[in-house]
C-alpha cells in the first residue's frame, strides 16, 4: 500500500507541484524500489508484482521531460531490468512484460 501512495504522490507532484515529484527523487525513492526488488524473497508474489505495477503506473503518468530524464537516470530502471525474477509465477512474467512495454512506449529519440 505505502508504494502504492508514494506512486500516487510522484504522479501527482510531477502534474501539479514539480517540488514533491522531485523530493522523491532526491530521495531516491528508485532506489529504494530497487533495493526491494534485490531481496531474494521480493522477487516474486505480491512484492513483485505491485513493485512492477507501481513503477509502470509512474513511467506511463509522467508528463514532464524532466521527471522522465529523472527516471530514467542513474541506472535504476536498467538495474531492474536486469534483475532475475521468478517467471515461473506467471502474473510477475505478467508484470514483468507489461514493465518492459510501458518503458518502450516512454523512449523516444531524446530520451
Amino acid at each position: 500500500e505505502t508504494i502504492r501512495s508514494i506512486a500516487e504522490f510522484m504522479i501527482w507532484g510531477d502534474q501539479n507541484e514539480p517540488r514533491i515529484f522531485d523530493y522523491f527523487l532526491e530521495n531516491n525513492v528508485m532506489h529504494y524500489l530497487h533495493r526491494v526488488l534485490q531481496q531474494p524473497a521480493n522477487r516474486t508474489g505480491d512484492v513483485a508484482k505491485q513493485v512492477l505495477q507501481t513503477l509502470s503506473i509512474i513511467i506511463q503518468n509522467i508528463r514532464s521531460e524532466t521527471g522522465t530524464y529523472f527516471l530514467f537516470s542513474n541506472n535504476h530502471i536498467n538495474n531492474i531490468v536486469e534483475i532475475r525474477f521468478d517467471f515461473e509465477d506467471e502474473e510477475v512474467l505478467g508484470y514483468y512484460i507489461s514493465f518492459l512495454k510501458t518503458i518502450s512506449l516512454k523512449l523516444n529519440a531524446r530520451t
